[in-house]
């Protein structure tokens, strides 16, 4: 997966995303692409609530589009809706892995 964002470079073959290849883009041109790894354990703060951890991924991104990125979070993941003020490190693995989905 790291090979995506360039860390390291693809040796051989190519990476195509929406039929463009990426394969020797700079990881900041990829990163712009919308294209986002969501690591096993999560990288969620668990202290924060469900909610706080999504405004932090929206301030790395688009702040502006919060709410529209928000109702989305939760269309996916309607489980992350119903523990919104819930703390992230109090939530089970499955629920912490859709938060980092979702914080992406």
């Amino acid at each position: 997966m790291m090979t995506v964002f360039g860390s390291p470079r693809a040796r051989k073959g190519s990476i195509v995303f929406d039929r463009h290849d990426i394969t020797n883009m700079a990881t900041h041109q990829i990163a712009r692409l919308s294209i986002a790894q969501s690591p096993e354990g999560g990288a969620s703060f668990p202290r924060m609530t469900v909610y706080e951890n999504l405004q932090m991924g929206a301030s790395i991104d688009n702040f502006a589009h919060f709410d529209e990125d928000l109702q989305r979070a939760f269309v996916m993941f309607p489980r992350l809706k119903e523990r919104s003020q819930q703390r992230g490190g109090t939530l089970s693995g499955g629920e912490q892995q859709m938060l980092a989905i979702a914080e992406r």
